[in-house]
């Protein structure tokens, strides 16, 4: 898993899976320990030796921790 983040309340885990040739968002419910894929079309960064945030797509939590925002082949 890459660029794990966890959610403001805490409560979920976001992090990137390669399955595959795919680089996937998938969610993890803390409490459970049950996984889910919630993006399936991430674009990894082919430009490794300039990418100082890390090779895969950005994303990040709402305030409310309600949503992801994602960028994605742009």
């Amino acid at each position: 898993a890459a660029r794990p983040q966890i959610s403001p309340d805490g409560k979920h885990l976001a992090f990137v899976r390669r399955v595959r040739t795919k680089s996937v968002l998938y969610l993890r419910d803390l409490s459970s320990g049950k996984e889910w894929p919630i993006y399936e079309n991430l674009s990894k960064d082919q430009q490794e030796a300039w990418a100082i945030f890390g090779v895969y797509t950005n994303f990040n939590w709402m305030p409310d921790g309600k949503e992801i925002i994602i960028w994605a082949n742009g």
